[in-house]
């Protein structure tokens, strides 16, 4: 176990992509895993950071994540809100204009820089050079 080596301050979670959502609930690997991750935190007293995980509709199906996403919200703990920063419609996938590539999957050098400076804006302590140490 990496924690034998050192145990970190933070542990942020960005995970979920690939689980999607069904159209009633959220994915339960995604949730089991969740689970896991928080009693992890809990008991080495690190400080868990969630994310919110965008809708995308790419390769002719939508990726929903709205469930996920709810949970990370109600859940207590901070998290960076990437759904808000691209706009992601949890209906449709679509994102503000510009931030999706053409594959409807992945962002577009403007989703990713909008990605990147939410993830410095709400969880600013990753460039901190404080965090880089144990």
């Amino acid at each position: 176990m990496l924690l034998n080596n050192g145990t970190p301050k933070y542990i942020l979670w960005c995970m979920g992509m690939n689980d999607a959502d069904s159209s009633t609930e959220v994915n339960s690997s995604w949730l089991s895993t969740y689970e896991s991750v928080k009693e992890l935190c809990s008991k080495n007293n690190i400080e868990l950071i969630l994310s919110t995980i965008p809708t995308v509709s790419g390769n002719g199906s939508i990726r929903i994540n709205k469930y996920k996403n709810s949970i990370v919200k109600s859940s207590g703990f901070r998290y960076i809100d990437f759904d808000s920063a691209v706009g992601a419609d949890e209906t449709t996938g679509e994102w503000y204009t510009g931030m999706l590539s053409s594959d409807g999957v992945h962002p577009s050098v403007q989703g990713a820089i909008t990605l990147y400076n939410k993830a410095i804006s709400d969880f600013p302590e990753l460039v901190s050079l404080k965090t880089l140490s144990l």
